[in-house]
């Protein structure tokens, strides 16, 4: 909780027009000198008293006000120590004909306000201050009416009253909420105080993975036989928190996680995320062909070499079984197998004899 102060715009009896001033440039109704007006209640009517005006100010950082205090000078007459009171309402009747503290009572904010002891017959005037609890309003006037139930009790206001007052207010704050657009996580709402810089919540929320399909690996035997016609290589789309933003489709203003927020005024942050989507490597099968060696997949049905084991698609593909034609031809008493490569052409390897020259076969 805070205080300021609040502006007193002055002070007058109930059945005057006139608003006396703080800074004595004004003339009273009666003498010139002494005692200018007074309350009392000599007929039980509470019908002399004094009200005095008081304005909240009409500032930013104000959020709530709950009490209002008005301080004011009173001289007081009487043969025993006497009570003022004071209630306080938003509004006021200027002629004042319609006015008794009874009316202000029943409007009023809060509860009656009441100050005993007050020293009789004093030449000093008494300070007394005034509070009152409620729910208050920026920029607003309030009247405070002071009267006495007493009637053998005469209060009495000067223009030297130096009068003030002062509100207690909570300082105005501003929600700062987080959406995690999608994902989950996001961090609970802030809130920023008017005029004091926020430090945004450097949580950062997370978005679950989703599928991005699949791409189908389309299996030809080329001649052979296969266990698989295809196969499916699964597509993930995997997202990484990048920012927060103030449109969720990231147009807006952004700010990063645990930047410093100065504005003041609320703000509403949605998660934004970048994206990446990878794609699982399947296992190629091993078809079979009968007087043929496998020789690896391949895109195109006559090339001549392949591959084989793990294997990553970039989108839908058709794979090729590539074959390379079987035999055997005997050098000696040994039998080595040779390939037909592409079925047209003899790719023969001879072993190396004893003194480490080879054997130069032709096709």
């Amino acid at each position: 909780m805070a205080s300021t102060s609040a502006t007193v715009n002055g002070w007058r009896a109930r059945a005057s027009k006139t608003w006396y001033p703080t800074d004595g440039s004004w003339k009273s109704d009666g003498s010139s000198t002494g005692i200018n007006v007074s309350i009392s209640d000599p007929t039980g009517n509470n019908k002399y008293g004094v009200i005095i005006k008081v304005t909240t100010p009409n500032d930013a950082k104000i959020g709530s006000i709950s009490e209002l205090s008005v301080t004011f000078e009173v001289y007081s007459r009487g043969t025993t120590t006497g009570a003022l009171n004071g209630s306080l309402r938003t509004t006021y009747t200027d002629s004042g004909s319609s006015d008794t503290s009874s009316t202000f009572r029943t409007n009023a904010i809060g509860s009656e306000a009441s100050k005993t002891g007050i020293s009789t017959n004093s030449l000093s005037p008494t300070t007394v201050t005034m509070s009152f609890s409620g729910t208050f309003s920026k920029n607003t006037s309030y009247y405070l009416f002071l009267y006495t139930k007493s009637t053998s009790h005469i209060f009495g206001m000067n223009n030297d009253w130096n009068g003030s007052a002062t509100i207690t207010y909570t300082t105005k704050t501003y929600a700062v909420t987080y959406n995690a657009n999608g994902g989950t996580g996001a961090p609970s709402t802030q809130y920023k105080t008017h005029g004091t810089a926020l430090t945004l919540s450097s949580t950062k929320p997370t978005k679950a993975a989703v599928s991005a399909g699949n791409y189908t690996v389309t299996l030809n035997a080329n001649g052979g036989t296969c266990s698989s016609s295809s196969l499916s290589a699964k597509r993930t789309t995997s997202y990484t928190f990048s920012k927060w933003n103030t449109n969720s489709s990231g147009t807006g203003t952004s700010y990063n996680a645990g930047a410093s927020y100065t504005t003041n005024a609320a703000l509403s942050l949605y998660a934004i995320y970048s994206s990446s989507t990878s794609t699982a490597a399947v296992t190629l099968p091993t078809p079979t062909r009968s007087g043929y060696n496998f020789m690896g997949w391949a895109t195109s049905s006559t090339a001549t070499t392949g591959t084989t084991g793990s294997y990553t698609p970039s989108g839908n593909v058709t794979l090729y079984a590539i074959w390379g034609a079987k035999g055997l031809v005997y050098i000696g008493n040994e039998a080595y197998q040779i390939y037909i490569g592409n079925g047209s052409s003899w790719d023969l390897y001879a072993p190396y004899v004893g003194n480490g020259s080879s054997w130069d076969l032709c096709s």
